[in-house]
């Protein structure tokens, strides 16, 4: 598996962050397999308060905060094949797709 970020350029623009992965593979229908994993640890740190005098060394701190937040991410990829040998077979498992699909719509 690989990742891939970037940073927005400009203004709100999203960051856009892809990952992929790529293999071949020999598996019984239906049988799962996990093919791999990815974990991602975002660490953020803010500092804030009063203008001025929270930049005074030492008594900064009392007129000022700080926080830290860790954020971890994980994620994992399963795959679970199934050998469609008809179209009664596609149809069959494409229906309740289907279904779910038409009660999402507005």
């Amino acid at each position: 598996m690989s990742a891939r970020g970037g940073r927005a350029g400009a203004g709100d623009a999203p960051v856009i962050s892809t990952r992929s992965v790529q293999t071949t593979l020999l598996i019984k229908d239906g049988e799962t397999v996990a093919l791999g994993g990815l974990t991602d640890t975002q660490r953020e740190v803010s500092q804030g308060g009063v203008p001025i005098l929270s930049s005074i060394p030492i008594l900064g701190g009392l007129f000022g905060h700080a926080s830290r937040q860790t954020t971890e991410t994980e994620l994992y990829l399963f795959l679970t094949p199934h050998v469609i040998k008809t179209d009664a077979d596609a149809d069959s498992l494409t229906a309740p797709l289907k279904e779910k699909a038409e009660q999402l719509k507005p």
